[in-house]
């Protein structure tokens, strides 16, 4: 090779190690400024709110737990109720012979549609 493709293959390796390498950030990195003063009570400021969301969100899962609760149960005695009053009626009108199609069609509408229902 000649001193010039040598000086030309030379410049072109500077110009690539210059194109591969990133500038510096005219401000410090994110860990410096974290460790100073003001870093660490944003920090601290963050995690803070991010501790109240988290409780606040658990507090409102806790309270809405107890709400359905309640409403289940008022539920699920709702249909035992139903359903041990459709089988007393049906038994009452069986012995005195007047349980007709009529009548075992909506009582078994009305067994069916709280069988069926999901609690919520």
């Amino acid at each position: 090779m000649s001193e010039e493709e040598t000086n030309n293959a030379g410049e072109q390796e500077k110009n690539h190690d210059h194109e591969g390498q990133a500038e510096e950030p005219p401000y410090p990195p994110l860990l410096d400024y974290l460790q100073s003063k003001e870093g660490h009570e944003l920090a601290s400021r963050i995690v803070a709110i991010l501790e109240d969301v988290k409780k606040a969100t658990i507090e409102s899962a806790t309270e809405t737990h107890k709400r359905n609760m309640g409403i289940q149960k008022l539920w699920l005695c709702l249909q035992s109720g139903v359903f041990a009053l459709t089988i007393l009626i049906a038994a009452v009108l069986a012995w005195h012979g007047k349980l007709d199609s009529t009548v075992s069609v909506l009582m078994g509408t009305l067994f069916g549609y709280f069988l069926g229902r999901p609690m919520r």
